[in-house]
């Protein structure tokens, strides 16, 4: 039997384990045609469009964004927006790390009060 039809045979196992790292790039096509037409292309429309001087689209500027941070009360709004993500950071951070604490491996494999071995929590047999 022919040596470089064998299983075994060095060059034949290199080209056969390249053919199929050459095309995993391809498997991700799809999901980068998605991200390009549904989320950067209308970012990219929208950041467009905040460049225009007037509702008819005439001339370029920041004129937009002058009126933004000229006003107020669109402070206030963008103030009250972040506490708001504050607060709910805090709180959910409040209410998850007591609960995922014990889940986690430093709880598990930490030495208890008293013991100076390690993983005598999990290997506690005392009620």
């Amino acid at each position: 039997m022919d040596r470089a039809l064998q299983q075994g045979d060095p060059a034949i196992a290199e080209r056969r384990a390249a053919a199929p790292r050459a095309r995993e790039g391809l498997l991700a096509l799809p999901l980068a045609c998605f991200f390009l037409f549904f989320f950067f292309a209308p970012l990219a429309l929208l950041a467009g469009i905040s460049l225009r001087v007037t509702p008819q689209f005439e001339g370029w500027g920041l004129v937009q964004y002058a009126k933004f941070a000229g006003d107020s009360f669109n402070w206030s709004v963008l103030g009250q927006t972040l506490l708001l993500g504050v607060k709910t950071v805090a709180l959910t951070a409040c209410i998850g790390v007591p609960l995922g604490y014990p889940c986690s491996p430093a709880w598990w494999c930490a030495p208890s009060p008293g013991s100076s071995s390690w993983g005598a929590r999990a290997s506690s047999t005392t009620p």
